[in-house]
């Protein structure tokens, strides 16, 4: 996974517009560069591809510069036909594989998440249920099913 100065400007003022808490995006944004301090790459600048909206050209820009896949909600602006061979993919999508490629992994990441919550108590049922909310459903139905094996995950058993 890669980002670049653009997608941080991007994610910050997303995430401030989103909350109450207006400093959340730049506390984000510095742990995801402190957490992976080599995903932080610069564009090279090329010819625009076309899309949709202009203001998407960095985010296909980067996929294609270090040859990724291109993770997004907004499936509509990166037309396939425009983007080959770069793969497009909802969140989805690539949470599911990565839950069902990462089982026990995924479920300790759940477990950490919750134990992270230190203003409002949550249960791993209830962070579940929150990424189904925010258009992950088959990420969190896999994630329930695994919960009622985390045992045998991670005993072998």
């Amino acid at each position: 996974m890669f980002w670049s100065l653009e997608l941080g400007t991007e994610l910050r003022r997303a995430l401030n517009r989103a909350n109450t808490d207006h400093q959340l995006g730049n506390r984000v944004w510095r742990q995801l560069n402190q957490a992976f301090p080599d995903n932080l790459k610069n564009l090279h600048p090329k010819v625009p591809i076309g899309l949709p909206d202009a203001d998407d050209e960095h985010v296909a820009q980067l996929a294609s510069q270090f040859q990724c896949e291109l993770v997004t909600f907004n499936l509509r602006d990166f037309p396939a036909e425009l983007l080959k061979p770069i793969v497009v993919r909802h969140p989805d999508e690539y949470f599911l594989d990565l839950v069902r490629n990462y089982p026990l992994q995924s479920i300790e990441s759940i477990h950490s998440m919750r134990l992270a919550r230190h203003k409002i108590s949550v249960t791993n049922e209830q962070l579940i249920e929150a990424l189904a909310q925010n258009r992950l459903p088959r990420t969190a139905a896999q994630l329930n099913r695994l919960g009622g094996q985390y045992e045998q995950l991670v005993t072998g058993n």
